[in-house]
Protein backbone atom coordinates (compact mmCIF):
# COMPACT_ATOMS: atom_id res chain seq x y z
CA UNK A 1 0.00 0.00 0.00
CA UNK A 2 2.89 2.08 -0.16
CA UNK A 3 2.88 3.52 -3.17
CA UNK A 4 -0.84 4.02 -3.06
CA UNK A 5 -1.04 8.01 -4.05
CA UNK A 6 -4.33 7.93 -5.39
CA UNK A 7 -7.90 7.46 -5.39
CA UNK A 8 -10.32 7.89 -8.15
CA UNK A 9 -13.87 6.32 -8.31
CA UNK A 10 -15.44 5.13 -10.80
CA UNK A 11 -18.43 2.71 -11.96
CA UNK A 12 -21.99 2.80 -11.80
CA UNK A 13 -22.18 3.92 -7.84
CA UNK A 14 -20.28 7.19 -8.32
CA UNK A 15 -21.90 8.52 -11.17
CA UNK A 16 -25.07 8.28 -9.33
CA UNK A 17 -22.96 10.00 -6.68
CA UNK A 18 -22.19 12.68 -9.28
CA UNK A 19 -25.78 13.10 -10.46
CA UNK A 20 -27.14 13.44 -6.92
CA UNK A 21 -24.37 15.86 -5.21
CA UNK A 22 -24.96 18.09 -9.07
CA UNK A 23 -28.69 18.14 -7.71
CA UNK A 24 -28.15 19.53 -5.14
CA UNK A 25 -29.52 23.33 -4.85
CA UNK A 26 -26.62 25.11 -3.35
CA UNK A 27 -23.34 25.33 -5.50
CA UNK A 28 -22.04 25.76 -2.14
CA UNK A 29 -23.05 22.37 -1.51
CA UNK A 30 -21.50 20.53 -4.77
CA UNK A 31 -18.32 22.67 -4.15
CA UNK A 32 -17.71 21.17 -0.93
CA UNK A 33 -18.47 17.72 -1.59
CA UNK A 34 -16.52 17.73 -4.75
CA UNK A 35 -13.85 18.76 -2.57
CA UNK A 36 -13.96 16.65 0.09
CA UNK A 37 -14.49 13.58 -2.69
CA UNK A 38 -11.10 14.98 -4.17
CA UNK A 39 -9.43 15.85 -0.66
CA UNK A 40 -8.03 12.07 -0.08
CA UNK A 41 -5.43 12.62 -3.22
CA UNK A 42 -4.34 15.41 -1.48
CA UNK A 43 -3.32 13.54 1.64
CA UNK A 44 -2.58 10.11 0.87
CA UNK A 45 1.35 11.10 -0.88
CA UNK A 46 2.26 11.78 2.39
CA UNK A 47 0.57 9.44 4.62
CA UNK A 48 2.92 7.04 5.73
CA UNK A 49 1.35 3.10 4.68
CA UNK A 50 2.04 1.19 7.73
CA UNK A 51 3.97 -2.29 7.39
CA UNK A 52 2.79 -5.97 8.40
CA UNK A 53 2.00 -5.68 11.87
CA UNK A 54 0.10 -2.43 11.54
CA UNK A 55 -2.72 -0.40 9.71
CA UNK A 56 -0.89 1.93 8.77
CA UNK A 57 -1.79 5.90 8.35
CA UNK A 58 -2.79 5.73 4.92
CA UNK A 59 -5.79 2.85 5.73
CA UNK A 60 -6.48 5.39 8.82
CA UNK A 61 -6.77 8.28 6.63
CA UNK A 62 -9.30 6.14 4.03
CA UNK A 63 -11.25 5.55 6.63
CA UNK A 64 -11.84 8.90 7.97
CA UNK A 65 -11.92 10.24 4.42
CA UNK A 66 -15.02 7.92 3.47
CA UNK A 67 -17.05 8.72 6.75
CA UNK A 68 -16.41 12.63 6.29
CA UNK A 69 -17.78 12.07 2.41
CA UNK A 70 -20.55 10.28 3.83
CA UNK A 71 -21.24 12.27 6.78
CA UNK A 72 -20.87 15.26 4.24
CA UNK A 73 -23.42 13.85 1.50
CA UNK A 74 -26.04 12.66 4.22
CA UNK A 75 -26.26 16.29 5.93
CA UNK A 76 -26.32 18.04 2.21
CA UNK A 77 -28.74 15.73 1.04
CA UNK A 78 -31.37 16.44 4.45
CA UNK A 79 -30.88 20.05 3.77
CA UNK A 80 -31.87 19.94 0.32
CA UNK A 81 -34.53 18.08 0.85
CA UNK A 82 -36.07 20.58 3.62
CA UNK A 83 -35.70 23.68 1.39
CA UNK A 84 -37.33 21.22 -1.55
CA UNK A 85 -40.10 20.33 1.53
CA UNK A 86 -40.27 24.38 2.11
CA UNK A 87 -40.13 24.99 -1.79
CA UNK A 88 -43.27 22.78 -2.25
CA UNK A 89 -45.00 24.30 0.47
CA UNK A 90 -44.87 27.90 -0.60
CA UNK A 91 -46.33 26.86 -4.07
CA UNK A 92 -48.97 24.73 -2.81
CA UNK A 93 -50.13 27.72 -0.54
CA UNK A 94 -49.93 30.33 -3.96
CA UNK A 95 -52.30 27.74 -5.71
CA UNK A 96 -54.60 27.51 -3.05
CA UNK A 97 -54.64 31.11 -2.85
CA UNK A 98 -54.94 31.72 -6.28
CA UNK A 99 -57.92 29.24 -6.40
CA UNK A 100 -59.78 30.60 -3.94
CA UNK A 101 -58.82 34.48 -5.37
CA UNK A 102 -60.37 32.44 -8.53
CA UNK A 103 -63.58 31.14 -7.08
CA UNK A 104 -64.38 34.22 -5.01
CA UNK A 105 -63.38 36.26 -8.26
CA UNK A 106 -60.63 38.73 -5.99
CA UNK A 107 -58.75 40.66 -8.35
CA UNK A 108 -54.98 39.68 -7.74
Amino acid sequence: CEKLERIDLVGGEIQQVNIAIAAFLMEKWRKDMNEAIDSINQILPDTPAGDDDDVGEKAVAIREWITNVLRKFAHYQTQHRLLLKEAMTTVELAMWKKSLNERDNVPE
